[in-house]
């Protein structure tokens, strides 16, 4: 949601809307991170700027052990089947 204006925008409609009731969310410099791990895959790490263009993937597989996605203004952390990832911008 915008501060502004309080105007809001879809970031992704991935699985009509379901991105796993526990996903993890962050933001840096307008753009959101966040993880899918339920539904259909691929599963993993995708971003969307902040105003709802740009979606795509980070890094996706086919398993659900995507959590804990952090940012800074470097990178992006998160965990994938026990390891804790870093991955730049």
């Amino acid at each position: 949601m915008r501060k502004s204006d309080f105007t809001t925008h879809l970031l992704s409609n991935r699985g009509g809307g379901f991105c796993g009731e526990r996903s993890d969310v962050d933001a840096n410099a307008s753009v959101v991170y966040w993880t899918v791990f339920g539904a259909t895959g691929p599963f993993g790490i995708f971003r969307a700027n902040a105003d709802g263009t740009g979606e795509q993937a980070v890094d996706t597989g086919n398993d659900r052990n995507w959590r804990g996605v952090r940012v800074d203004d470097a990178a992006v952390y998160y965990r994938h089947n026990g390891a804790i990832i870093r991955r730049l911008k």
